[in-house]
């Protein structure tokens, strides 16, 4: 509580300090909504990595350097998504209302995935026309619940008002995220860890096709929650993922058809100018 205190203090301060330097859009905009978010998880964070290892708060804690550098499964199949979550809480709170720092996500999704391909290497990434036309699927589900519930949109006016190789540049960097990190990411957590994990405390030794429609489903209403307003074709995409998955035993399906379905979304953006779908 002391540590929240104070860094809600510093939170504030700093707020008045980024106003008064000449951003007050990004105090407004980004730093306000992300700054206590930042303070709050890096307390929590903190203290479940101390509770771990300190002998004064855990009589249990862990004491041996081998322990504390032993292979973790779930975070191999969480950090990536955990990796872009944390990087766009940073790159909101640097933002106004457009996040120009978007290609953070991307850097620190790639950077985590390089990290733990080791480890992710013993998963089976092949994959056959079942994923492409899943992905198809998807992404015809997903643009006809967004013409329903999302207002046309076109590009921000700041992303317009950059120089071409700047515009470029970003809009080429979100696209890979889009086809690429995303996918991988979300499929190794929801997939790979959240579906299995509610099958078995140990989820690494589960097969895929062994995983049951109850955990199947809870997933699925776990991913769609993540996507906002779209929670319903959320949901169906989640169901339809995690069926490619259980149904062929093999990441690389799911992962394919996620880059598909979010590959086509990224064409419609461009191509039709239906930027409300980013």
């Amino acid at each position: 509580m002391l540590a929240i205190y104070a860094l809600n203090v510093v939170r504030i301060a700093a707020l008045v300090l980024i106003g008064n330097a000449g951003y007050p859009e990004v105090a407004i905009y980004g730093f306000h909504s992300q700054a206590g978010w930042i303070a709050f998880n890096a307390v929590a964070c903190g203290l479940v990595f101390l509770s771990r290892r300190s002998t004064w708060l855990n009589r249990s804690a862990e004491r041996s350097a081998d322990s504390a550098t032993a292979y973790n499964p779930t975070a191999a199949f969480l950090m990536p998504l955990l990796a872009i979550l944390a990087a766009g809480t940073v790159s909101r709170a640097m933002s106004s209302d457009f996040e120009f720092p978007y290609p953070l996500r991307f850097i620190a999704a790639l950077s985590v995935l390089v990290y733990f391909r080791r480890q992710l290497a013993s998963l089976d990434w092949r994959w056959t026309w079942r994923g492409p036309a899943v992905g198809v699927a998807i992404y015809l589900l997903w643009i006809a619940a967004a013409h329903f519930v999302l207002a046309p949109a076109a590009m921000p006016g700041k992303l317009a008002g950059l120089s071409a190789p700047l515009r470029d540049s970003w809009i080429g960097v979100r696209v890979l995220a889009a086809v690429f990190t995303v996918p991988l990411a979300e499929e190794l957590a929801y997939r790979g860890y959240l579906m299995r994990r509610l099958t078995h405390r140990d989820f690494d030794s589960v097969p895929f096709q062994s995983v049951r429609w109850p955990a199947l489903a809870l997933s699925a209403l776990v991913f769609g929650a993540a996507h906002g307003s779209l929670w319903l074709p959320g949901i169906a995409a989640g169901m339809a993922l995690g069926w490619l998955v259980v149904r062929t035993g093999r990441m690389g399906e799911s992962v394919v058809a996620h880059g598909v379905a979010n590959g086509l979304i990224a064409a419609s953006v461009l191509g039709a100018n239906q930027w409300q779908l980013w």
